[in-house]
């Protein structure tokens, strides 16, 4: 039987998710001898922030993918063609270039509409027959060619060429409608796909949401994580609070934030910037990980 761990962020960036999930899949491969399967259902990087990373990855996997995703993989040596399966669902977002703006005198429209990133483009990795994955994606018509904004069109060409199909958006409704076609499909197909092949699987969260995915609610632990702390929650607690919450908040996203608000840890570690201190704390949490996975087999 599959043993889950939910990793999810105190913090909407730089909560220190993957740095932990490092550090789980390595105590458990040297520790233990055994592999953990990460999974990121979805993630999103920026085209412009992250350039040289997000080509690097595309030269190698001819793909986008998520900067963390990668780590994980190559730190549990997945032997996959392509890491998509580890992540079915990838955006890149892109921002507004100021210097167009002031060029053609609408600054304020700028300032007004376009300090944010916008996406540009959106893939989704879905298992259909005899295992075989196939990748859709979406383009948003506002940024796409659009000089205003930065662009990899070698990039996008090439995925355009290998597409099962693609799709092109010009608004919000659009963009969700087309979400709701894709979004489950992928996580569920996918995260099925590793339920049947590994023995424990590690999903990585997206920024503080509280439940990025359904996969989730497999999870046999739940670890919440931000700067110099780690919370542990049972799953059924976790997600009893998140339903509550949902209850009363019907229209608003859900982030780690409002859980811990209302629902007590049940175990809490200190995540040091010391290595070794660091170690001992994360060996700490590994015994509590294998104390429940030891109750279900």
């Amino acid at each position: 039987m599959v043993f889950v761990i939910f990793v999810a962020g105190l913090l909407e960036y730089n909560s220190g998710k993957t740095t932990l999930s490092k550090e789980i899949m390595r105590q458990f491969k040297e520790e233990q001898g055994i592999k953990v399967q990460p999974f990121k259902p979805l993630s999103g990087n920026n085209l412009y922030y992250n350039f040289k990373e997000i080509r690097k990855n595309f030269d190698k996997y001819k793909e986008i993918l998520s900067l963390d995703i990668v780590e994980l993989v190559e730190q549990a040596e997945t032997k996959v063609e392509n890491p998509t399966i580890n992540n079915p669902v990838h955006k890149l977002n892109t921002p507004a270039i100021p210097y167009e703006f002031i060029k053609e005198g609408v600054t304020q429209t700028y300032y007004n509409r376009f300090t944010e990133s916008v996406a540009l483009i959106q893939r989704f990795t879905i298992i259909e027959e005899e295992n075989k994955s196939k990748n859709y994606y979406i383009i948003n018509n506002q940024s796409y060619k659009n000089t205003k904004f930065f662009n990899e069109e070698e990039i996008i060409e090439e995925l355009r060429k290998k597409a099962e199909k693609i799709n092109t958006y010009s608004n919000e409704e659009e963009y969700i409608a087309l979400n709701m076609d894709y979004y489950a499909k992928a996580t569920e197909s996918t995260f099925n796909y590793w339920e049947k092949k590994e023995k424990i699987i590690l999903i990585e969260g997206f920024n503080n949401s509280a439940h990025p995915a359904w996969c989730v609610r497999k999870a046999n632990i739940v670890i919440l994580v931000g700067p110099g702390t780690i919370i542990t929650y049972e799953p059924e607690k976790y997600f009893t609070a998140i339903d509550n919450y949902r209850m009363i908040n019907r229209e608003k996203l859900t982030i780690t934030s409002d859980i811990v608000k209302i629902q007590k840890p049940d175990a809490m570690f200190r995540f040091a910037l010391n290595k070794e201190d660091q170690d001992k704390e994360i060996k700490k949490l590994v015994e509590e990980i294998n104390k429940k996975k030891d109750k279900i087999n």
